[in-house]
């Protein structure tokens, strides 16, 4: 992924070295300067140097977004970088948008949305439809983290996505997702009856017989078998451990960490077959 960075592609285009070389020789005019060993009249020239750097970096940006079909970034790379200011995107595909605060979302759209963002909540559908925009999250899952209670009252625990889905402002062209491909179904039935309505569909059952697929088969382990000999998928530890604060005020249950971290390898550590992420460090 190295070489798709704009750094690397910046890197690699054809006038990036004479950038370099001009940067070289300013700097070391400097350096003189510093020393005592030129006088302020190189000052003009370090100014010349200047113009010309910035010139060739415009150029190389303007290259490298051009040659561009897709370009990745931040919320707040999205208006913060000056390589990116030169720039407006005819579409914009906000990713994880549940996880970002409304003010975070915006800042995406001033760059694909033509005309004024700041608009009211009863007119997010005429300022969203000005332009082409892609709000995708999943609202039933974490919400943005907020730590200030005055910012949790003030709203800003609801993200952007989950306030237009609640309205209905743009319900004629929300679509739902609804075919998950990760899992056994007895595992999705619960989030599908709980969070979705059990309108939730599962992608990882055979066309033919229905029955789920033989890679999501349950590994042989006591802790996934019942009384019966019935296999199952889910199994839930009741533990005591206690939830504590850490010193970048996150907090953290080490206890719940150790039980997870050995029935993870009670359960996989006899299969070898089966799919288990690695139980080391």
């Amino acid at each position: 992924m190295l070489q798709y960075t704009y750094d690397m592609m910046a890197e690699n285009h054809p006038i990036y070295n004479t950038m370099q070389s001009f940067e070289q020789e300013r700097a070391r005019i400097y350096e003189q300067i510093d020393a005592g060993k030129l006088d302020f009249g190189a000052h003009r020239r370090g100014k010349e140097l200047l113009a010309k750097i910035t010139r060739l970096k415009q150029a190389i940006a303007q290259d490298v977004l051009a040659d561009a079909d897709v370009i990745c970034t931040t919320c707040l790379s999205a208006a913060g970088s000056r390589i990116l200011g030169q720039i407006d995107f005819p579409i914009v595909f906000l990713d994880e948008a549940s996880m970002a605060t409304e003010p975070l979302s915006l800042i995406p759209f001033m760059k694909g949305v033509s005309g004024s963002i700041s608009c009211r909540p009863a007119c997010a559908d005429r300022c969203l439809k000005s332009s082409q925009v892609a709000i995708i999250g999943d609202h039933k899952q974490l919400p943005p983290v907020i730590t200030s209670d005055a910012a949790k009252f003030g709203g800003l625990s609801m993200s952007l996505f989950e306030r237009l889905v609640h309205e209905q402002y743009l319900k004629d062209s929300t679509v739902m997702l609804d075919t998950q491909y990760r899992m056994h179904p007895s595992i999705a039935a619960f989030a599908s009856k709980q969070f979705y309505n059990s309108e939730l569909k599962n992608g990882t059952t055979s066309v033919i017989t229905g029955k789920p697929l033989k890679k999501f088969d349950p590994p042989v382990s006591k802790y996934l078998t019942t009384t019966s000999g019935e296999k199952r998928n889910v199994m839930f530890v009741d533990h005591d451990s206690v939830e504590m604060s850490s010193d970048d005020k996150s907090t953290v249950n080490y206890g719940e960490a150790q039980q997870g971290h050995w029935y993870h390898r009670a359960v996989c550590g006899s299969n070898s077959t089966t799919h288990c992420l690695s139980s080391r460090g």
